[in-house]
């Protein structure tokens, strides 16, 4: 079984970055709480390895389009994240 394959583009200047494994998390001052779905409030953090990883801003919207697409908006940049085979 190939493990899933995430891709997060910044739409602002098309930064990419691929990784394994997602989390949403909520920002904490003393730790973070972690989801598995978006929601707005929480930033998203897209795991290579464990010391290998891109993290966002919080989330203000978001919108998800067919084939598991997410498309939102952060306090700082606009991104998609697909979940791609590979």
């Amino acid at each position: 079984m190939t493990p899933n394959t995430y891709r997060l583009t910044r739409l602002n200047d098309n930064l990419v970055k691929e990784g394994t494994q997602i989390v949403w998390i909520n920002y904490k001052l003393t730790g973070n709480s972690k989801y598995k779905r978006p929601a707005k409030g929480r930033g998203l953090v897209i795991y290579r390895g464990m010391a290998d990883y891109w993290q966002t801003t919080r989330v203000q919207s978001f919108t998800r389009v067919k084939g598991g697409t997410v498309l939102f908006t952060t306090e700082n940049s606009n991104y998609k994240l697909e979940k791609i085979n590979i």
